[in-house]
């Protein structure tokens, strides 16, 4: 098993960043536990069916997925690479 963080109360795994960190949940803190959770590939899917013209999809540092979708397309280069920019993505 690959853990992704090693702190107290203990080891932060793949399970923990998709449904809540486990040892929580089998304590009953359901407040820990995560409702959603995204790999690239379905979010992007889900972007695409919803349909957005423009997506674009980031691996940020720390297991983060950033997306942003438009309901239409940029203009130009120049106007997306404004707008990533000023996300900062």
């Amino acid at each position: 098993m690959r853990w992704f963080i090693n702190r107290r109360p203990g080891p932060v795994i793949a399970h923990d960043m998709i449904y809540g960190y486990g040892p929580a949940l089998a304590q009953g803190s359901a407040a820990m536990a995560h409702r959603c959770g995204f790999t690239p590939t379905l979010l992007l899917h889900k972007l695409q069916e919803a349909p957005f013209p423009e997506i674009v999809l980031r691996r940020r540092p720390h297991q983060e997925l950033a997306a942003v979708a438009r309901k239409q397309q940029s203009a130009g280069d120049a106007e997306r690479e404004m707008f990533l920019a000023a996300l900062q993505l």
